[in-house]
């Protein structure tokens, strides 16, 4: 089976790897990612203007899109954390964030009925 249609955000072979081609875990876990109140954490500590919580939060998405092969958003993530974690706010990185989010979240409810 070809899961192309999702790249760039998931590479779904890669993430599959991950959990020994165990579909039904995989799948499990994406819905656990795509229920995850990090998101909301991390919008939240945008607007409160705190880097540091936003920082973790961030690390925290990283490692979650990471272990899953949500290869935009982990790339998204991570730049994002490091950025926050020195002190930087960067609103063309938080952009690419949130795109990276939203267009991932977009894709998973296709990808969750095709790994069904």
């Amino acid at each position: 089976m070809s899961y192309e249609a999702y790249l760039p955000h998931v590479n779904v072979p890669e993430g599959l790897a991950r959990v020994a081609n165990n579909k039904m875990l995989f799948a499990r876990l994406v819905k656990m990612c795509q229920a995850s109140p990090e998101f909301q954490k991390f919008e939240d500590a945008v607007v409160a203007g705190d880097p540091v919580v936003a920082g973790n939060v961030a690390h925290a998405i990283k490692g979650m899109c990471g272990n899953l092969s949500m290869t935009a958003l982990f790339d998204a993530s991570a730049k994002l954390c490091e950025s926050l974690r020195s002190g930087v706010w960067d609103e063309e990185l938080l952009a690419t964030y949130r795109s990276a989010v939203s267009e991932t979240l977009e894709i998973l409810p296709a990808l969750l009925a095709e790994l069904a």
